[in-house]
């Protein structure tokens, strides 16, 4: 019986296209280039801040740059959590809620960094209320691969048969499949922006919308 919900945070429960989007303008107005725009960023979230900078600068870049470029991307994303306009998906709060009352536990396991979730996670009042908070930095693997679910688990305590994890991207369904624990995947995040095909996709339900979880449930 599922007791713990574990999830993806970009793309499931928060949409941070639009600081994503201000932090690329800031490094390209910088260095000279011209703007992007937040509908071209949209349809390129699950690229990442590597992808977002060969987007803008183009595949030719050295790899000496493009770290430097990352850094200085990251830096104005760390610079901007607290004043950014980082939301929750429409419902979200209200399912984690919903959760809460039924006494069910809820986590995040994310491939974004610790410097980053834990002061976003402040910011939106959802830090204390996390049951466990897994990042990229805790492990040696990232998803698609099974470590961050199964040092979650760990971290809990709990068998990996009493919990799911909700995500919005291939790596998630994959990551899930292998711990293994039901995948289910959101469709009421980034997915309508990028409209990927999911015909395929392993061990994956589908949720249209965050209160389809707790029908699932």
């Amino acid at each position: 019986m599922i007791s713990h919900i574990l999830f993806d945070l970009d793309g499931t429960l928060l949409d941070s296209a639009k600081d994503l989007h201000a932090c690329l303008c800031k490094v390209l107005a910088a260095h000279n280039q011209p703007n992007i725009s937040l509908e071209t960023v949209q349809l390129h979230l699950n690229v990442g801040a590597v992808g977002f900078l060969k987007l803008a600068f183009g595949d030719n870049i050295t790899p000496e740059k493009l770290e430097a470029l990352r850094e200085e991307f990251l830096q104005y994303y760390e610079d901007l959590i607290f004043e950014g306009q980082a939301h929750f998906f429409p419902g979200t709060i209200e399912m984690l809620n919903q959760l809460e009352a039924k006494n069910l536990s809820w986590g995040i396991v994310t491939n974004k960094r610790e410097r980053f979730t834990r002061p976003i996670l402040k910011n939106l009042g959802l830090l204390d209320k996390a049951s466990v908070v897994i990042c990229a930095d805790h492990v040696k693997q990232t998803k698609p691969a099974p470590e961050p679910l199964h040092l979650a688990c760990e971290t809990l305590k709990i068998n990996i048969k009493d919990c799911c994890y909700v995500g919005d991207s291939l790596a998630d369904m994959l990551a899930a499949k292998a711990a293994p624990m039901p995948g289910l995947l959101a469709l009421w995040g980034y997915w309508r922006y990028l409209q990927y095909p999911i015909q395929g996709w392993p061990n994956a339900s589908i949720l249209h919308q965050p209160d389809d979880l707790l029908v699932w449930l």
